[in-house]
């Protein structure tokens, strides 16, 4: 396998490929090297995963903070749909639990950058 410089870049699914005079014979070649496919590497996907837009990639990093911005604001709603005490319809809480989901971000991004 290619070596890698930097932790974390190494592939998540290396797949093995064959090759012929003429070409790819088996695998799926998506890297720039011959005999093993690179694809997406262990880091890109943690981050996609674990939901922080850490990979280095600022296209997929803006769709894990997306992502990652979704799923809190969708948190945030089951929260107030939960709560009893809450009588007002989903176009009436999207709005704050999407500024709620961002103040969390915000505030997270400040303690660990």
């Amino acid at each position: 396998m290619n070596e890698m410089k930097k932790a974390g870049s190494e592939p998540a699914y290396p797949v093995e490929c064959q090759w012929s005079e003429h070409g790819l014979v088996a695998g799926a070649q998506t890297g720039g090297s011959r005999g093993w496919a690179i694809g997406i590497t262990k880091r890109e996907l943690a981050c996609i995963e674990l939901r922080i837009p850490a990979t280095g990639d600022a296209e997929l990093d803006a769709l894990i903070a997306r992502a990652q911005r979704r799923d809190m604001a969708a948190m945030v709603m089951q929260g107030f749909a939960a709560d009893p005490n809450v009588d007002a319809g989903a176009e009436f809480v999207a709005d704050p639990a999407a500024k709620w989901a961002d103040a969390l971000i915000a505030e997270l991004e400040k303690a660990h950058g």
